[in-house]
């Protein structure tokens, strides 16, 4: 039995000159995969990738772990530290772990998760007990230069745990794991060992069902004169930001959609997280903190959780190092550049500007007057020669 499990690791399609990398969080199954993708692929194809999300009083344990493990086995490891975006916790982790892996891997190389038959089986039965729609859990999809691949899916948690044993791997127990308090930690330690305690092959059954795999997208706006707008084509776009959607926020999205033209949709999808619309696009938008107030200067990034403040040298510009003040908007406001004085709200309507993304941008003032709205226009007044121009770029629309 233990074999298949890398047997599992040979089956990944790869490139010949590409790399393994694992994504190794340090537990029993990306303990098991890192061992048997090494045994497969040797040292100079097989890396390991931990990510330290910050979350566990523990998590800098967890790495300290993760490094001798892969050390002693002879796995070169990359170490990243994620900056995760506030609100929900699981949405905000995945969305990190997918940018750090399309950044590291290049082309021809593979990322692999350690999902397993059992996890496969849990998402199922909570997506049915949440009102979620059923979705597939693929075994290869695209991401940058390469490809997430998932080889132990036709595997159960026995056969990793039956390798664990026989190659007398160590690895690292998450408490967290086992709060029965979280949905899917009750759907693994309570209800999947009830049912196969009257049906054995429970879990197994689960993962074979035949299940709808939705298509892959790019995290993009949905423009909804190009889409024949239904269920399963919200339930796509949906997708590609790691979001499924219960029953009632899909009728809830329709219905609002099919409102006039120019209505507002907005439908909460998680915490802190909702689906917003503007000049018939759908975006996925992450909720915005009020901006404070800050002294800041001319050619120093600034930064908070809406964004980053960045600054470009052109022929004119605001002089170096002169100090501004930045503040949020408090409503009729006015520049004027290029010789008109010109409305705040104008601006924004020109340069088609979303509701959501107008409230989360940042204002520069000296003193009283408004000199620059970043990215959009810098006052006359403001300018001198090889001065710079400041650049917003926003971290609330999800991509």
């Amino acid at each position: 039995m233990c074999d298949r499990v890398a047997e599992a690791a040979v089956s990944v399609d790869m490139r010949p000159d590409g790399c393994f990398w694992v994504a190794y969080s340090g537990g029993l199954d990306s303990t098991v995969l890192m061992r048997a993708a090494f045994e497969v692929f040797g040292p100079k194809r097989c890396r390991a990738v931990h990510i330290n999300h910050g979350l566990s009083p523990k998590a800098n344990e967890w790495q300290s772990c993760c490094e001798k493990v892969a050390a002693a086995m002879g796995v070169s490891i990359k170490v990243v530290r994620a900056e995760l975006e506030k609100g929900n916790e699981e949405l905000a982790g995945r969305r990190a772990r997918y940018g750090i892996w399309k950044r590291l891997i290049g082309d021809g190389d593979v990322v692999a998760t350690a999902h397993h038959a059992d996890d496969v089986a849990e998402t199922r039965l909570w997506q049915l007990f949440s009102g979620r729609s059923p979705i597939g859990i693929p075994s290869n999809r695209p991401l940058g230069e390469g490809h997430v691949v998932r080889p132990f899916l036709d595997l159960n948690r026995r056969d990793l745990e039956s390798f664990a044993t026989r190659h007398e791997l160590s690895w690292i127990e998450d408490e967290s794991n086992f709060d029965t308090a979280y949905d899917r930690n009750w759907i693994r330690q309570t209800l999947l060992p009830l049912v196969g305690s009257r049906f054995r092959h429970a879990a197994h059954h689960l993962a074979k069902m035949e299940w709808p795999e939705l298509p892959l997208r790019q995290a993009r706006p949905l423009d909804l004169d190009a889409t024949n707008i239904d269920d399963r084509a919200l339930r796509e776009w949906l997708w590609a930001y790691g979001v499924v959607p219960t029953r009632g926020q899909l009728n809830e999205l329709r219905r609002q959609i099919r409102g006039p033209e120019n209505c507002s949709v907005r439908v909460e999808i998680r915490n802190d997280y909702s689906i917003r619309g503007y000049r018939r696009q759908l975006h996925v938008v992450r909720d915005f903190e009020p901006q404070k107030n800050a002294d800041i200067l001319v050619g120093k990034e600034w930064g908070d959780s809406n964004g980053t403040l960045t600054w470009v040298q052109r022929e004119t510009g605001v002089a170096l190092g002169h100090g501004l003040s930045l503040r949020s908007r408090q409503g009729g406001e006015r520049i004027r550049f290029g010789g008109k004085n010109r409305s705040l709200a104008e601006i924004y309507r020109s340069h088609g500007i979303a509701p959501w993304l107008r409230e989360s941008m940042p204002l520069l003032f000296d003193h009283q007057d408004l000199v620059a709205i970043p990215g959009l226009a810098l006052a006359d007044s403001a300018k001198v020669s090889s001065g710079w121009w400041p650049e917003w770029h926003c971290s609330i629309e999800v991509e």
